[in-house]
C-alpha cells in the first residue's frame, strides 16, 4: 500500500484515518496545523503556539493531555514532521517571551480589546484601532497594530482551547493536564470569558439537536 492510501491513527480519538483524509478529520477542526509522528503513524492537533493535544490511557481511562511540542519530541528517538493544514498567509511577528508577556499585559489593561461583554459603543472599530496602536507603541514598534492583534488572537485561541480541554476532562484527568504552556498564568484573566463562550456554544448545539 502506498503512503497516501496508508492508514494513520488520531492521537485524540484513536480513530484510523486514510492519510489523504487527515486534514479533514474532525479532531483537527479549528486548528491550523497538526503534528505527524512518522515512527508511530499518529497525528495530533497542534496550536499556533506549538501545544500538542492528545489523549493517554491512565488506569484504563482515556484522558486529555496538553504538552509542549518540544517536550513531546524529546520523548521520541526518531524525527517527526509538522504539516500545515492551510497555505493561507498570516501576519506573524517574531516576539520574545518577554515581548509576548508585555503584549498580554498591555491588552489586559485595555478591556475593549478582549471583553466581548462590553457595550458595542465601548469597543467599536475606531476605539479598538486606537488601542491596538497603543499596544504597538508600548512594544516599541516591534510589531504593527495589526500584527499585535493577530498575535494576541493566536495566544487567545491557544488559551481558549486549553481551558476548554480542561473543562471537558474529568476531575482525575484534570490533574494530569500538562500546564506548562508558557503564558498560562498571564492569560488567566480570560478564563471566565472562555468558559462563557463554551457554555453558549454548547447551548446552541443542544438547541440545534432538538430543532
Amino acid at each position: 500500500m502506498d503512503r497516501e492510501n496508508a492508514m494513520s491513527t488520531c492521537g485524540v480519538c484513536f480513530g484510523k484515518v486514510i492519510n489523504t483524509d487527515i486534514p479533514l478529520h474532525s479532531c483537527l477542526q479549528g486548528y491550523e496545523q497538526f503534528h505527524y509522528d512518522e515512527e508511530t503513524s499518529h497525528f495530533y492537533p497542534l496550536t499556533d503556539d506549538n501545544v500538542l493535544i492528545r489523549c493517554k490511557i491512565f488506569d484504563g481511562k482515556k484522558e486529555v493531555v496538553l504538552q509542549n511540542l518540544d517536550d513531546f519530541e524529546k520523548e521520541k528517538t526518531d524525527s517527526s514532521i509538522s504539516k500545515k493544514l492551510s497555505n493561507k498567509s498570516r501576519q506573524k511577528a517574531t516576539l520574545s517571551f518577554d515581548d509576548e508577556e508585555v503584549l498580554i499585559l498591555e491588552v489586559r489593561a485595555r478591556e475593549p480589546l478582549w471583553n466581548f461583554q462590553l457595550n458595542i459603543q465601548e469597543r467599536n472599530t475606531r476605539i479598538t484601532n486606537k488601542l491596538w496602536n497603543e499596544v504597538s507603541q508600548a512594544l516599541g514598534g516591534k510589531i504593527s497594530a495589526e500584527g499585535a492583534k493577530q498575535k494576541f488572537k493566536s495566544l487567545h485561541d491557544t488559551y481558549r482551547k486549553i481551558i476548554q480541554a480542561e473543562n471537558l476532562a474529568s476531575g482525575s484527568a484534570r490533574k494530569n493536564l500538562d500546564r506548562k504552556w508558557r503564558h498560562y498564568e498571564s492569560m488567566d484573566f480570560l478564563r471566565d470569558l472562555c468558559l462563557i463562550k463554551q457554555t453558549v456554544s454548547n447551548m446552541c448545539s443542544v438547541e440545534a439537536e432538538h430543532d
